[in-house]
């Protein structure tokens, strides 16, 4: 052996408000060590995958008896910790590295998971997953095949006021599966404030089983003061508690109970979690998720002016995937309780009590409702009050247990149209297209648009090893949108608008999609300026349907709002006016690029071509373009309907100015494609503020693999993205000082 000494790893588990704090010591003895005998590169943790509030200490000690020294402290984020979902787990990389004069190493994880419970509960029923295979640890740090080295120890501490009614310790039989851990009865004790179990570990080896459950029942008492107190607290906050009126809808996933009960829980049963599950309550002031169904509870002003629309659009969706569902509306008296949950996606916002949220629960998984959407005669009274009640038709009288009411269906597709009377959509912009362009970029002091172009063969190495460790989807669209983000978050201090080019997302299917319409609002929320590189048109009304798809302000047919909606589109002008007024049409704020002379090198082929009636193909394009915006200028003196021309033709660009004077030229080709910075400069104009550079790959890939292998990623991508944007930046920026 290299080595001599022991092993010991303590869990402590303590109830505090609404969650488990787990204590994990792993902890180090040593007795005799050799200069080559080291402390491993990596140590292993399973934790859950709710786990929050991820801390590590390390602990060196000197000499027998001597104090700990702390080492170091490492949060999240850290360099020291790396987690990991899949499975789930925590490695820490200490920076301790060698035994070497040391009488004891410990490292110390602590976390927090949400777990609701009160202080009447009488069982816990407490799951704990093993940290990591003992002799496979014990093998990877060097330290021989003694047989008394490995041992494990759980503390699990009484909740306050509650003292542990237990006489022996009871275990699920998830401990046969783990053939080489042994409870060590002589080890163990129990007394009612503190259970303590041991295990050792035995034989040759253990193969890893990071997700073997093991899982204690544990019965609990309270003294009688304790419950005395219990109830002068609920008494007390009952005769404070708000009754106010709410309205309350239920959504339920019909059927997974039933399959849930016999081992079979239904593969969407998460899905519909997600989907209804918010981070964010507004415009509700409770949205909770029990087992298969979600419950909303909102004041009556914001669910009419959002809550609605949120709630048909939430509902539309889980229909378009297919979901078996069912729901149901009713409004009543509350009683608000004062108390708030934060816990994760599927719980958040006030508790509230009373038959309100009891009969909404029932109209809301009504049996008999196969697959619609139900409203019970209190709502549909109270709805007509406020609003058009023409999308609710009577159905049957029921009997809910004790309550009795007369049930309405509700005709979905109405419901929507009736919605978008009071619906407060994303923040538009007061002015033009064109003034806010040019107000964007005096206020950052820059003429550069960023392309946000993905594409992931060029990614991140940490991105690229999770989209092959889980090939959905899902997570595709994931990657791109986080991608997207770490550059938005990175280059906005200088980036004027965003060019996110279709094509780039168009490629990936409908993760490419889904990317696209979380990135257009992100930038949105942050109110950055998006500009869609389309190159769209084609005759008048499929023009039509094209604008309709990226500019306009709500949805044909359903109006729900439009979350593709961008701020200006790249179209193709060679269809002529009936080709060009469509988009013109849709929305007066938006803005237009109408291609003319483009930055490839083959434009000339066509571009170049003289007519006869004197000059060129692109020169004919930008007058007609002239022509079609003299109509929609705005206060700074541009028109929305400006011109695409390649940062690489100065030349064109001189006489484009001339034709054109009151376009605004997005001009792609600064990078990668070398444009020239004169050809910015002649199409700026005299105030300088007439051209705009777009540059993509040059600020997207501004890193090597090797940096972005891991999870620190989105620092490396953001810092060279930010450095590059800012050099071409300010490149540009003094080339035009320098015209003026």
């Amino acid at each position: 052996m290299n080595g001599t000494f022991t092993w010991i790893q303590n869990a402590a588990i303590r109830f505090i408000a609404e969650a488990i704090e787990v204590e994990i010591r792993s902890e180090f003895r040593v007795y005799e060590v050799n200069d080559d005998y080291y402390i491993g590169n990596a140590h292993l943790f399973y934790i859950p995958q709710n786990a929050r509030e991820i801390t590590c200490e390390e602990c060196i000690r000197s000499a027998e008896g001597s104090p700990f020294e702390v080492i170091g402290i490492y949060n999240e984020g850290n360099s020291q910790l790396l987690r990991r979902n899949y499975p789930p787990q925590l490695r820490v990389y200490p920076t301790t590295k060698s035994f070497q004069d040391i009488k004891t190493f410990r490292l110390n994880v602590r976390y927090r998971c949400p777990q609701p419970h009160n202080d009447l509960q009488k069982q816990f029923d407490i799951p704990v997953h093993f940290t990591y295979p003992l002799r496979s640890y014990m093998d990877s740090l060097r330290c021989g095949q003694s047989e008394t080295l490995n041992s494990a120890l759980l503390s699990i501490y009484a909740p306050i006021g509650c003292k542990w009614a237990v006489e022996k310790i009871t275990l699920n039989n998830a401990l046969e599966g783990l053939h080489a851990l042994d409870v060590e009865n002589d080890l163990c004790s129990i007394d009612t404030s503190l259970v303590k179990v041991a295990f050792t570990a035995h034989g040759e080896r253990i193969l890893a089983r990071p997700h073997e459950e093991v899982t204690f029942n544990l019965p609990a008492t309270q003294n009688v003061e304790t419950i005395q107190a219990r109830i002068d607290d609920i008494t007390r906050a009952h005769q404070e508690r708000a009754v106010t009126e709410v309205v309350v809808f239920v959504c339920d996933l019909r059927g997974s109970s039933t399959r849930t009960e016999v081992g079979k829980a239904p593969p969407d049963l998460l899905r519909f979690r997600n989907i209804w599950g918010r981070q964010d309550v507004k415009p509700f002031r409770l949205v909770n998720i029990i087992g298969d169904q979600a419950l909303v509870v909102s004041d009556p002003d914001p669910f009419l002016s959002e809550g609605l629309n949120e709630i048909i659009s939430l509902y539309t969706r889980s229909l378009d995937l297919g979901f078996p569902i069912r729901g149901g509306f009713h409004v009543g008296l509350a009683e608000a309780t004062g108390e708030t949950h934060r816990m994760g996606g599927y719980c958040c916002g006030e508790e509230f009590l009373g038959d309100a949220i009891n009969n909404g629960a029932k109209a809301g998984d009504y049996k008999k409702n196969e697959k619609s959407l139900l409203g019970t005669e209190q709502f549909v009274r109270w709805f007509e009050k406020q609003r058009d009640a023409s999308a609710f038709s009577f159905w049957e009288e029921a009997t809910l247990g004790s309550w009795g009411t007369r049930l309405y269906k509700v005709d979905v597709s109405a419901l929507q149209h009736t919605a978008q009377g009071r619906f407060v959509g994303t923040a538009t912009h007061p002015t033009s297209f064109p003034d806010r362009l040019v107000m964007r970029a005096s206020e950052v002091g820059s003429r550069l648009i960023v392309g946000l172009d993905p594409n992931v063969d060029k990614f991140p190495m940490f991105l690229q090893q999770e989209w092959r460790e889980r090939p959905t989807l899902e997570n595709l669209a994931d990657i791109i949108f986080r991608f997207n983000q770490a550059i938005i978050e990175a280059t906005k201090v200088v980036a004027v608008a965003y060019k996110p080019q279709a094509a780039f997302y168009e490629q990936y299917g409908m993760a490419g999609l889904l990317a696209l319409q979380r990135t257009v609002g992100f930038l949105r929320k942050q109110e950055l300026i998006v500009i869609l590189d389309a190159k769209r048109n084609d005759i008048a009304h499929t023009a039509k349907a094209y604008a309709e798809a990226w500019l306009s302000s709500e949805r044909p047919l359903t109006f729900t709002p439009n979350e593709w909606r961008v701020d200006a589109i790249t179209i193709n002008g060679y269809l002529g006016k009936d080709g060009v007024e469509p988009f013109l049409a849709i929305n007066q704020e938006a803005g237009l690029f109408v291609l003319a002379k483009t930055s490839n090198q083959s434009s000339q082929e066509i571009q170049d071509c003289q007519l006869i009636e004197g000059g060129t193909v692109y020169e004919k394009m930008a007058s007609l373009a002239n022509e079609w915006g003299a109509d929609d200028v705005g206060e700074h003196g541009y028109s929305r309907l400006g011109l695409v021309v390649g940062a690489t033709y100065p030349e064109a660009t001189k006489r484009l100015r001339k034709i054109a004077p009151k376009a605004l030229f997005l001009m792609p080709g600064l990078g990668v494609q070398g444009g020239d910075l004169e050809s910015i400069a002649e199409g700026a104009g005299a105030d300088t503020l007439g051209a705009y550079a777009a540059s993509s790959r040059s600020v997207l890939y501004n890193f090597t693999p090797e940096e972005t292998n891991s999870d620190d990623w989105g620092d490396k991508v953001g810092e060279g993205a930010r450095k590059k944007a800012e050099d071409l930046n300010d490149v540009v920026m003094k080339v035009l000082r320098s015209r003026r």
